[in-house]
Formats: structure tokens, sequence, C-alpha cells
């Protein structure tokens, strides 16, 4: 019986190990999306600041 809840309590570890590598996957997915949204602005304004420049002169 002792073995039995060693394998119990092993494969309890086992199962709970997945749901940490995908959730810190998850969360690293989720900083590079808010990385690139927030770079995302800072690309496109440039090109509207020059044509900007070019409708004033």
């Amino acid at each position: 019986m002792g073995t039995w809840n060693n394998l119990q309590e092993g494969f309890t570890v086992n199962e709970r190990l997945p749901d940490t590598l995908v959730d810190v996957a998850v969360w690293h997915v989720f900083n590079r999306a808010t990385q690139l949204y927030r770079q995302a602005p800072q690309i496109k304004k440039p090109p509207c600041v020059t044509l900007v420049g070019y409708r004033a002169n």
C-alpha cells in the first residue's frame, strides 16, 4: 500500500507539472503580445509624422 500511495503522489505531481509549464508558456505569449501591441503604434507613427510633414510643406 505504501508504494501505491507513493505512485499516486508522484502521478499527481506529474499531472501538476504540465499545467505549470502551460501557464508559464501562456504567460510568456501574453507578455510578448502586449509588448508587440505597445510597439505597433510606435512603428506606425513615424510614417504618419512624415506624411504630415510633407503636407505642411
